[in-house]
C-alpha cells in the first residue's frame, strides 16, 4: 500500500522509508543499506533524495550520541565504571579502558563524516563543512592512541582534511558568483536608472514625445536618477 502511494506521488517520504529500514535489525544495516540507495541517488527524485538524507541523518545522529558518551566514560572516567561493578580497575583494565574510548571517538569521527558526504552530495555545503570540521575534531582525538600503531590512522585524519579544503574552496566558489551576480544586477540597475532618469529629466524629450507634465517627470526623473547612483555605488562597492 505504501509502495502504491508512493509510486503514485513519484517519491517516497521520510516515513515510508523509516517502515521499510524496519526490516534491519542494527542501526549499522540501515546506514549501509541507505548509502547502497544513495549511490542510485541520481535515479531518486528530488525529494526522495532529501527524505533519505533525513533519515540517515537521524540513524548517524544517534549512533554518535552512543559513541560519545561511551568515548566520554571510557577515556576520562574508567574506575567509575569499576565502582559500579563492585572492583577497582587495574592499569591495564584502565588501559584497555581508554583505548576503547578512543575507538569510541573515531567511530563518532567517521559517521560524522559519512554524515558530511551525504550534505556536500546534496549540496548543503555549510553543514557539510561542519559535519567534517566534527569528522577531524573525533578522529584525531581518538587516533592519538594508535597513530604510533599504524600510519593509517594518519592518512585518515587527512582524507577528511582533503574534504574540508573541496567543500571551502566551492563555499568561496559559490560566494564569488553570488557577488558577481549581485553586482552584474547593480550595474544594470544603474545604467538604466541613469538613462532613464536623464530620459525624464529633459523637460524638452517628455514635454515633447510623451506629454507628460514637468513638475512630474522631474520627480519620476529624479527618482530613478538616484535608483541609478545607487546601483553605480553598489557596482563599485563590490568590486
Amino acid at each position: 500500500m505504501v509502495e502504491k502511494k508512493s509510486a503514485k506521488r513519484g517519491y517516497m517520504t521520510p516515513k515510508e522509508i523509516s517502515a521499510h529500514l524496519n526490516k534491519f535489525n542494527s542501526t549499522s544495516d540501515k546506514l549501509d543499506y541507505l548509502d547502497d540507495v544513495w549511490k542510485k541517488r541520481n535515479l531518486l527524485s528530488e525529494e526522495t533524495r532529501h527524505s533519505v538524507y533525513d533519515i540517515y541523518v537521524d540513524l548517524c545522529n544517534n549512533k554518535i550520541k552512543h559513541y560519545r558518551a561511551s568515548g566520554i566514560v571510557n577515556r576520562w572516567f574508567p574506575n567509575f565504571i569499576g565502582l559500579f561493578k563492585g572492583e577497582k580497575l587495574d592499569e591495564y583494565e584502565s588501559n584497555l579502558r581508554y583505548r576503547h574510548g578512543s575507538r569510541d571517538f573515531v567511530e563518532a569521527g567517521r559517521l560524522f563524516k559519512r554524515e558530511g558526504d551525504l550534505a556536500h552530495d546534496i549540496g548543503y555545503l555549510e553543514n557539510a563543512k561542519k559535519l567534517y570540521n566534527n569528522a577531524a575534531k573525533f578522529v584525531k582525538k581518538g587516533n592519538e592512541e594508535f597513530k604510533r600503531e599504524s600510519p593509517s590512522f594518519t592518512s585518515e585524519e587527512h582524507s577528511i582534511e582533503k574534504k574540508i579544503k573541496v567543500v571551502n574552496d566551492e563555499i568561496r566558489e559559490k560566494h564569488r558568483l553570488r557577488r558577481s551576480a549581485l553586482r552584474r544586477a547593480a550595474l544594470s540597475t544603474s545604467i538604466l536608472g541613469i538613462f532613464a532618469g536623464l530620459f525624464f529629466l529633459s523637460s524638452n524629450i517628455t514635454g515633447n514625445v510623451i506629454g507628460l507634465n514637468q513638475t512630474p517627470s522631474n520627480w519620476i526623473g529624479g527618482v530613478l536618477f538616484l535608483i541609478g547612483l545607487v546601483g553605480a555605488l553598489a557596482y563599485f562597492k563590490g568590486r
